[in-house]
């Protein structure tokens, strides 16, 4: 993702059968992609993807402006690292 100065992208999973977001996973929890990397890690406070929900999902990704849009050119689901796993 590219998030030019004052850009941001803010991410939320949503649950398929109530087409609402999941309670802890909505775009206000969502700690925003800022800055340019081709590996963020997308949390909602201290949680990541959830790992034991059997509810199917989609991802909703709000990109919004600042001097210039984001530009989000893939995602992938990656098993977290030592490095960006959260303690309980």
């Amino acid at each position: 993702a590219v998030c030019p100065k004052g850009s941001r992208i803010e991410v939320e999973l949503i649950d398929l059968e109530t087409g609402q977001a999941m309670p802890g996973f909505t775009r206000k929890d969502c700690q925003p992609i800022t800055g340019d990397s081709h590996a963020h890690a997308v949390r909602w406070g201290k949680q990541s993807l959830p790992k034991k929900t059997k509810t199917p999902f989609q991802i909703r990704f709000h990109l919004i402006k600042g001097n210039e849009s984001p530009r989000l050119y893939a995602f992938e689901f990656r098993a977290a690292s030592p490095q960006t796993t959260t303690q309980p």
